[in-house]
């Protein structure tokens, strides 16, 4: 049975290929190809002008067609009924190498010739033979052609490896083999044609089937009806005969009178045959319509350029409509009879392989699913050949999920329990052909897309069950892989165990070293993200020509154009031979616990050394974040291409696509930071020629210094903290060292701070050359000495809680609520402190309380006394401030100043950071840059407030400053006010002492500006420092400026015109005239204005003005007008004065300008006298 049949096999002649003697199999099996290659072969024939051409079809081996058990009795084939499954010839392929072999070859030949002598018409025998003299001997024999192999040399049984034959030149011989056959073929079928077609009725043979007895009687009398029936299966013999001659014409007509005189006598089997030969001839005649249309040569006309077609047209015998009806005819006639199960399956094969050709996919699956209710008496091999075909079929239907159904039922009556011998090997090759019909694929990133998973599961066990079977340990760890890595969310629980450990089990039984190709498990564990980290900031490389701008031209709208701007490629940067990271988020979706082992990353490019880690993950986890780390080995380009695990045993390499790009530096240096050290403070005074050190002492409570943590939020290195008062400097010693392998040749320096808010709290300078200690070597220290000074903000500090007490300590304001105190956050040890105390002292806070709470109040006030002595001595500070400073801690004052304590204004807090960038190595291109942090807190010493300005009488060349500084410290501090001008001392006030939260009043004097400045103010405040010092043992100093404020400092301003003012002495007579000389000068850069003056005498000594009696007269003008004056120019103005009166006398001399600007001289002061 032949269940790979199709139309056109009933058009061509079967052909015995069988191998005699002891033919290698490969050459037996490459000259079955040639002959196959070389199919339809052409008959050469002189008389017919048309070329002829006959198909042939060439076997292996003779199958008994009576295999049945209804034939096997009969004795009868099926040979007569269709005439292709008749051998109408015989080939022998041989090997000769000597004499003796040739009459072996012969005998065995005839005794093949015997099997098939009732239907062989022809035979040949090709021998192929190394040996030219064997060629005279072989070609004797009739029958016999002697192909030559040439001089090589080859043994008989030699495999496809050592072979030497080249088929490609011994083709011709064989065509030529060919050709005599199909020449004599198609001379004996035809004259065999003529002969049945000449031969009258009575004398034509009755063709049987296995269905036919040997004695059957027809009925009738007279004899019509058996030569009826004769004459209708001579019809069909005919239709066959001129199939495979290729005379469609004839073979259809033969076929139709077949079909009709058939069922005229009601023989319903030849009827079908009939009607199936009508179906095959139509479809052959498609088949050569289109073959013909493709090789017509087309040829132009010299004359007009008309064409002419040449070439061979046949008629469409049947539409396609009719087709699919002849075929339903002829399967419906062939299920009549039982016996005939082998026609009607063959018939359906052929039928649906057409209909699947015709795109009719519905008719040919419809004429498949009837298969199988045909009771087909067949071994187990042909009902796995039947349903592997029917398998096939459904597949180029396009109905999978059928396919799969026959597949595996092909894979199950390999093995079943009937079948002697159970053929593993092909049960698991037809299941593996079945997984790609339920959309299950191995190795691939995405292995089940869809299908059920049910059917999946149910397959895949059994394709692991016989892998088991034949002993391939990796193919059931690969099927067991992809069942557990795509249907895991379908299994139960302690069927996900047991697969587990049937893969851990499998994973141990392989080879060590064996190069096997395993299945990834792609989900087990799911992996939400990996990226590659950048590394910490200390270590990160920076370029000197890397520009991070990428500019993609300005954004231009249009409603016809969608395309995206294209994504800028994130890049990561890391160092040759430096850890970097690679951050992968995970989870297990499994119940139970598992063990992530060897976990590393995948890269492609240069070359990257990865360092495994391990992570067990608690069954259904959340994501888990895991780090691996790895170093490259040379710079250049890098791709994170997934990583690699090994899971229950087995090692995975999971592809990700990264986009993040990474470029590998060269190595550089890495330098580190060691815990900060303080030096004795040196202050010094802003003049540069008068320099005063100023030293810290126990007094100053430094932070305890903390070994250098990377913050990862920030990205910095914290190496300590300093408290520093207001005006205070101290000296810093940042000690560094080049930890890495190459030499540090550049380092700069620059000191900021992060919040520009916090600018002014600090003032800084670097006191080392970095440039001194270059190059650094690995594992040189080094050592950078940083001055600071502190300035604390009082203008954004709200000072409206704070208690304010004269020298007496009176108190001024009043006791604040506890919604007036405002919430200070620090990180100073100092400030801690203060919250705590003021956290306490806020409970006392309250409004006052009522008479029955009197008494309650009074133990709190205890508890907080006693609270307050603990936290003083708990601090090394306070004690000392104790023993030192005197305070006696039960006095009422002191409890008072103790309460007080918790209002002063708390510390500001800023970060400055050390920025170094240093570079070295390989690359001068490459550099780093490390930030060291130090957390400054600056304590307020000193408050000044109430600054008023005033002219100094009698002095018109200097202003009086006054001022209130109040203590706003825990300490008692030595105070004094100092005025430097020109680089020299100026006059200072005596120095006084104030407790803490005590204030006085001081005055200075200050000169007026001589040149014109932009800011008066910010003149003054460079003028006037503030000294304080701590009194008793604590060597605690600085100096302070001036607040900034809003004073009006137009009295500081040079005046614009210099008046000079001479008498002729400084005591007059009275009643004479003295002459008075006034002098104009301009001493500005710029020109004048015009001014106007006026000059006034008044009596200096007179209480109350005398308005009857003149005390001076004038000779002159009492005012006048200064023009305008240039640089240096002046202007003389004389008048003469009479005093009438003797006493002493003022003169003022007043001017304004146009923008009513106006200043006047300080008064000249001089004494008339009687000489009488």
């Amino acid at each position: 049975m032949d269940f790979h049949v199709r139309a056109h096999d009933h058009g061509r002649a079967r052909v015995l290929v069988a191998p005699i003697g002891s033919i290698g199999g490969h050459c037996y099996s490459r000259t079955l190809g040639e002959f196959e290659s070389l199919s339809p072969v052409a008959v050469k024939l002189p008389s017919i002008v048309e070329h002829r051409r006959i198909d042939l079809r060439f076997t292996k081996h003779a199958s008994d067609d009576a295999s049945d058990a209804c034939t096997r009795s009969k004795r009868r084939t099926w040979d007569e009924f269709q005439l292709h499954r008749r051998f109408v010839a015989m080939v022998g392929v041989a090997e000769c190498e000597t004499l003796d072999e040739i009459d072996e070859i012969g005998d065995e030949l005839k005794a093949l010739r015997r099997r098939h002598e009732t239907s062989i018409l022809d035979w040949r025998c090709l021998v192929f033979c190394p040996h030219a003299e064997l060629e005279e001997a072989i070609v004797r024999v009739r029958g016999f052609h002697c192909i030559l192999l040439g001089d090589g040399e080859r043994g008989r049984g030699t495999t496809h490896e050592d072979d030497d034959v080249d088929f490609a030149a011994l083709r011709p011989q064989i065509e030529a083999v060919l050709e005599d056959i199909a020449t004599y073929l198609y001379l004996a079928l035809d004259s065999r044609r003529h002969e049945f077609s000449e031969m009258k009725a009575e004398k034509m043979p009755l063709l049987r089937t296995p269905l036919d007895k040997e004695t059957s009687s027809f009925g009738g009398e007279d004899g019509r009806q058996p030569r009826k029936r004769c004459l209708a299966r001579m019809n069909k013999h005919l239709g066959d005969l001129c199939l495979i001659l290729g005379r469609l014409s004839d073979a259809f007509k033969y076929y139709v009178t077949s079909a009709d005189q058939s069922k005229s006598i009601n023989d319903w089997l030849w009827m079908g045959g009939a009607i199936e030969g009508q179906c095959n001839t139509a479809i052959r005649a498609i088949h050569e319509n289109k073959v013909s249309m493709t090789t017509t040569t087309t040829t132009t006309s010299s004359i007009g350029g008309k064409t002419k077609k040449k070439g061979k047209e046949l008629n469409n015998f049947m539409t396609n409509e009719e087709l699919v009806k002849g075929y339903q005819n002829a399967l419906t006639q062939y299920s009549k009879f039982r016996e005939a199960a082998v026609m009607e399956a063959e018939c359906s094969f052929s039928a649906a392989r057409h209909l699947a050709f015709l795109k009719k996919k519905i008719e040919a699956a419809e004429i498949l699913q009837e298969l199988v209710y045909i009771r087909i008496a067949s071994s187990e091999e042909d009902k796995v050949n039947m349903f592997e075909a029917m398998g096939q079929l459904f597949r180029d239907l396009g109905y999978s999920r059928k396919a799969c159904f026959y597949y595996r039922l092909a894979a199950m009556h390999s093995v079943k329990q009937a079948v002697t011998s159970p053929n593993w090997n092909k049960a698991y090759h037809f299941l593996i052909k079945s997984l790609k019909d339920i959309s299950v694929t191995v190795g691939e990133k995405k292995k089940i897309q869809r299908g059920w998973p049910l059917v999946q599961n149910r397959l895949l066990h059994e394709l692991i069950y016989v892998a088991k079977k034949l002993n391939k340990v990796e193919a059931a760890l690969n099927y067991s892989l992809l069942t557990l890595d795509s249907l895991y969310m379908h299994l139960s629980n302690s069927e996900l165990k047991r697969m587990t450990t049937d893969i851990e089990n499998l994973a141990r039984q392989l080879p060590l070293n064996a190069d096997s190709a395993l299945t990834p498990l792609q989900v087990i564990p799911t992996v939400k993200s990996l990226i590659p980290c950048e590394l910490p900031r200390p270590q990160r490389p920076f370029s000197t020509t890397q520009n991070n701008q990428h500019h993609h031209g300005p954004f231009i709208f249009s409603s016809l154009k969608r395309t995206p701007r294209p994504k800028e490629a994130v890049s990561v940067y890391w160092v040759k031979d430096c850890v970097a990271e690679v951050a992968v988020e995970l989870y297990n979706p499994l119940p139970f616990e598992i063990k992530v082992e060897k976990m590393k990353v995948l890269t492609s490019g240069n070359k990257f050394e990865a360092f495994p880690s391990s992570v067990t993950l608690q069954p259904n986890s959340d994501p888990h974040r895991v780090v691996l780390v790895g170093s490259p080995q040379e710079p250049g380009q890098l791709q994170i291409t997934g990583y690699s695990a090994k899971v229950f045993g087995v090692e995975s390499q999971i592809l990700i696509n990264c986009s993040t790009e990474i470029c590998a530096t060269p190595s550089l240096p890495l330098l580190r930071a060691f815990p900060l050290s303080t030096s004795p403070s040196s202050a010094a005074s802003p003049s540069p020629n008068a320099r005063r050190p100023l030293s810290a002492g126990d007094g100053l409570p430094n932070a305890s210094a903390r070994s250098p943590v990377i913050d990862r939020l920030r990205n910095h290195l914290r190496v300590g903290s300093q408290i520093l008062f207001d005006g205070q400097e101290t000296t810093i010693r940042l000690k560094i060292e080049n930890n890495g392998e190459e030499e540090i040749n550049n380092l700069n320096l620059n000191l900021t701070i992060n919040n520009q808010e916090d600018k002014d709290l600090v003032t800084w300078s670097i006191l080392s050359k970095t440039n001194a200690f270059l190059p650094l070597r690995r594992r040189q220290p080094a050592q950078i000495n940083i001055n600071l000074r502190g300035h604390y903000p009082f203008a954004r500090v709200d000072l409206s809680p704070l208690k304010r007490h004269s020298v007496d300590g009176d108190v001024i304001t009043t006791q604040p609520t506890t919604e007036e105190i405002p919430e200070k956050s620090s990180t100073s040890p100092l400030t801690r402190v203060k919250q705590k105390m003021k956290s306490v002292i806020a409970k006392r806070s309250s409004p006052p309380p009522s008479p029955q709470t009197a008494a309650g109040t009074i133990r709190n006030k205890e508890k907080a006394k006693s609270k307050f002595k603990k936290l003083f001595t708990r601090r090394s500070r306070y004690s000392t401030l104790q023993q030192k400073s005197g305070v006696d801690f039960d006095s009422p004052t002191t409890n008072r100043r103790l309460l007080d304590l918790t209002e002063m204004p708390a510390p500001c807090c800023c970060q400055v950071e050390a920025w170094f960038q240093y570079g070295g190595g390989e690359s001068l291109t490459w550099y780093r840059e490390m930030a060291c942090i130090l957390d400054v807190a600056v304590c307020p010493v000193l408050l000044v407030s109430g600054l008023e300005l005033a002219l100094v009488k009698h002095r018109q060349r200097v202003c009086e400053v006054k001022m209130k500084i109040q203590n706003v410290s825990d300490v008692q501090l030595e105070v004094r006010c100092d005025v430097q001008e020109k680089g020299d001392a100026g006059e200072a006030t005596a120095p006084f002492l104030l407790r803490p939260l005590d204030q006085d009043s001081v005055s200075a004097l200050v000169p007026r500006c001589e040149n014109v400045v932009d800011d008066y103010g910010v003149w003054l405040r460079d003028l006037i420092w503030i000294k304080w010092r701590q009194t008793g043992g604590l060597k605690l100093l600085g100096a302070i400026r001036l607040p900034h404020f809003g004073l009006d400092c137009d009295m500081l301003k040079p005046d614009p015109l210099q008046i000079n003012c001479r008498l002729d002495g400084d005591c007059v007579q009275v009643g004479r005239a003295v002459e008075l000389s006034v002098e104009f000068i301009n001493n500005s850069h710029a020109a004048t204005n015009v001014h106007s003056f006026s000059l006034d005498w008044k009596q200096a000594e007179t209480e109350q003005e005398d308005l009857v009696t003149p005390h001076h007269a004038w000779i002159g003008a009492l005012d006048g007008i200064v023009p305008q004056l240039k640089p240096t120019e002046s202007f003389i103005h004389k008048c003469h004065v009479v005093f009438l009166k003797e006493g002493k006398y003022d003169l003022k001399c007043s001017c304004h300008d146009d923008d009513k600007t106006s200043f006047h001289t300080t008064p000249l002061t001089l004494h008339a006298i009687n000489c009488d």
